[in-house]
């Protein structure tokens, strides 16, 4: 069983890792966290004789100590679907990608799956269950369909391209699907609604929908490595409001100060009337630590209105690489390469709209080269962070990841 500690009422850590886990499995390569519930994904696992198939792992909390439960393969895997590359969670329903599934005869067109509880079972040991395979309708091959991922109640969002084909660039686009107002937890039934096109197609090596989140009414979509005018990779994201049934383009989110290979959009999030961005690639400390970007509604658009990083910081952290933030106002940003790529993960809180850093977490047997931060996910009290090329044992990159508790009385 999975290596465990009890968390308590303090700054805790309990550290996972798969009850199978051998090398190379990059158990951590994608977490998610919802209540009790946490999902991790070893994209590279070996299932069967089916190489870099994947899977995800089901841990829950039971009485404070997140325990693994369960399994996860997709029904109709193969090696190399790399099942588990991106998760996103919501309402009880969980969307696990496969970007490089074989659909038919096309190599790398992908697939994303749906799995919701089993309301037949009573058992807190597996209930979770297969209901529903996403594919694109006009699929191609290399489209690489579930290279990132976000979800709401109603709402997913699933990007896809950016691979090559005959010399050619498959372009990047996202996906729209919506669930179905009638589906039963058993059924499932999702349809694809829209195709979000790269807004600017004179560059097509701008990373669109390479970071993807999503509200009720808002979706933020990052492009890292956009160029503007002269600076390549600068980076800009793209803010999403539902209309009607569909989602329409409203505005371009640019740093003020934005200079060549910012990568700006590495990672987006949403709260409430707040729109941030990170920035993994600006310069900071001498070099790359990262920054994120607040912009909140200003008039008929939206306005910067923050820039922070990491305190004290170091050089090339690539600070912003990764964020997520809850409904409670707290926001948990990655940054992997911090002290050699040992990597570190910052939990910041929001007051009267200003974001304060309030804790810097390192793994405890963290060493470089785990990339600690890559991944990172928080709901509620509970932060989850990935490092997948974590060393266990004698097992290279087997991977592992952290839970952390958030202390009530958060100073």
């Amino acid at each position: 069983m999975p290596t465990q500690s009890k968390l308590e009422n303090t700054w805790k850590e309990q550290k996972v890792v798969a009850d199978d886990g051998s090398a190379q499995d990059w158990f951590g390569s994608a977490v998610a966290v919802c209540g009790d519930w946490a999902f991790i994904g070893a994209k590279n696992k070996t299932v069967g004789s089916n190489a870099s198939q994947g899977v995800v792992y089901v841990f829950k909390k039971i009485q404070g100590t997140w325990v693994q439960t369960q399994k996860l393969t997709a029904s109709d895997g193969q090696a190399v679907d790399q099942f588990g590359s991106t998760i996103a969670v919501s309402n009880g329903i969980v969307l696990i990608a496969a970007p490089f599934a074989k659909i038919g005869t096309n190599t790398w067109q992908g697939a994303v799956y749906v799995f919701t509880p089993s309301r037949s079972s009573p058992s807190s040991t597996a209930p979770w269950v297969q209901r529903k395979k996403l594919v694109a309708a006009r699929g191609t091959a290399f489209l690489t369909f579930g290279t990132s991922l976000a979800m709401n109640a109603e709402y997913a969002l699933i990007g896809a391209g950016g691979t090559y084909s005959a010399g050619q660039q498959i372009p990047r686009t996202v996906y729209v699907f919506r669930r179905d107002k009638a589906t039963t937890a058993a059924s499932e039934n999702w349809t694809e609604k829209q195709l979000l096109e790269n807004p600017r197609p004179q560059d097509p090596g701008n990373f669109f929908g390479g970071s993807l989140t999503l509200s009720k009414d808002l979706a933020l979509i990052g492009a890292r490595t956009s160029t503007i005018n002269d600076n390549p990779g600068q980076g800009l994201a793209y803010v999403y409001a539902r209309s009607g049934a569909g989602w329409k383009l409203t505005d371009t989110l640019m740093a003020s100060d934005g200079a060549p290979r910012d990568n700006f959009g590495s990672s987006v999030a949403l709260y409430e009337n707040s729109a941030l961005v990170g920035a993994q690639g600006v310069f900071t400390v001498g070099s790359s630590g990262g920054a994120v970007y607040q912009f909140q509604p200003s008039g008929s658009g939206w306005q910067q209105t923050q820039k922070f990083s990491a305190t004290p910081g170091s050089a090339l952290s690539l600070f912003g690489a990764a964020m997520s933030a809850s409904n409670e106002g707290a926001l948990l940003i990655g940054a992997y390469a911090t002290n050699n790529y040992r990597g570190a993960a910052y939990l910041f809180n929001i007051r009267k709209d200003t974001w304060l850093q309030r804790k810097e977490l390192l793994a405890n047997d963290g060493v470089a080269g785990n990339v600690f931060g890559y991944y990172t996910a928080l709901d509620g009290e509970t932060i989850l962070v990935g490092s997948y090329t974590a060393q266990v044992n004698d097992n290279l990159k087997q991977g592992a990841a952290y839970f952390y508790r958030i202390p009530k009385n958060l100073p």
